[in-house]
């Protein structure tokens, strides 16, 4: 009933969206993927961090604080779990067109390292939390002519400010927390303002988002069900702010989460 909550609070709320203000917005994608995990040393770890859940569970640790790490740890196998088909895919891309760059948007160190020696020989460049601002604006300002054709980047390092519109294909390697997060990274890659774009000789440009899905895991289960659900929601409403924290949808994840082993 989206409409009649609009109408509901139009003579309270003023509220402009990018389709009033920029008419000619740029040309986004943003497509997902969902792959099957195959690795068994994988699905072993994952099944074995759902059961050190169940116990704590049971044991009454059912809070945000309490599952936090256990969650992180997920996130990381599905990380994992992913490397290899983003590699093909990446390769697939790179070869059909030498002129194409790649950036990939990740959380975890090992899921970066193991991407890294799996693009090694298309040349690999990172940008993260371990690196000062002038170093990250080094990054910024020569990938685009550097021989290295891969940028695996911290989605939570790439701060306002800092933008790589020359490249048009980001693979989604690792999820954050809410939708809110995610558009502040993929605002990197795009300007929803026209007059940049066109001084930027970027006004054709088409932008793809590829977010890639570990199927029956928490990827699923949180990121590609719930996070796009609240994207809509909230998105099309009031504001983004919706959060993990909620009591109601984080009860609703974890017995989902814990209830499908791989």
């Amino acid at each position: 009933r989206l409409e009649r909550f609009k109408e509901l609070i139009a003579p309270y709320y003023l509220r402009r969206e990018w389709e009033d203000v920029y008419k000619e917005i740029p040309k986004q994608n943003r497509m997902f993927t969902m792959i099957t995990v195959e690795d068994e040393t994988l699905r072993k770890l994952y099944n074995a961090t759902l059961d050190k859940m169940d116990r704590e569970i049971a044991a009454g640790h059912k809070s945000w604080m309490d599952q936090q790490d256990n969650l992180m740890e997920l996130r990381k196998i599905a990380g994992l779990a992913k490397a290899k088909f983003i590699a093909n895919l990446i390769e697939v891309g790179l070869d059909d067109d030498p002129r194409q760059k790649y950036a990939i948007g990740l959380h975890h160190y090992v899921v970066r390292d193991l991407l890294k020696l799996q693009l090694a020989q298309y040349g690999v460049m990172k940008l993260d939390g371990t690196d000062n601002s002038e170093k990250k604006f080094e990054i910024m300002n020569s990938f685009r002519e550097a021989p290295e054709r891969v940028l695996l980047m911290n989605t939570t390092a790439v701060r306002e400010g800092m933008d790589f519109l020359y490249i048009e294909n980001i693979v989604i390697a690792e999820r954050g927390w809410n939708s809110a997060m995610e558009e502040q990274f993929e605002c990197r890659f795009f300007n929803p303002d026209a007059q940049i774009m066109i001084d930027r000789n970027l006004k054709d440009k088409v932008t793809n988002y590829e977010y890639i899905v570990a199927k029956g895991t928490i990827d699923e289960f949180y990121w590609y069900d719930m996070v796009e659900q609240k994207r809509q929601i909230f998105g099309e409403t009031v504001m983004n702010n919706w959060s993990i924290d909620d009591p109601d949808t984080f009860q609703a994840l974890l017995e989902r989460t814990t209830s499908n082993r791989l």
